[in-house]
């Protein structure tokens, strides 16, 4: 699911508050191709997933692919997570 427009926005609003929007990067969507270069040019990936009408993460693999490319993953503890992340 992607996150809901109010999610994004307060988000955002984090990053402008702590005055990091110039080292903070947020992703709706890309290409498959061009992720493992983005990933492996980070310094870390944030999972923030949430329960969403009763359903919850079950293995978010882009925990996954952001691990096999040697970033730290920090994650909300919903679901599965916590089997994968710890």
């Amino acid at each position: 699911f992607p996150v809901t427009i109010p999610e994004r926005d307060k988000i955002r609003k984090q990053i402008d508050n702590l005055k990091i929007s110039d080292r903070a990067t947020m992703y709706d969507w890309m290409e498959n191709e061009k992720l493992p270069d983005l990933l492996r040019s980070s310094d870390i990936f944030v999972y923030p997933s949430i329960k969403y009408g009763g359903w919850v993460e079950q293995f978010g693999y882009a925990m996954g692919e952001a691990s096999a490319c040697g970033l730290p993953v920090i994650s909300t503890k919903t679901g599965s997570i916590s089997e994968i992340i710890e």
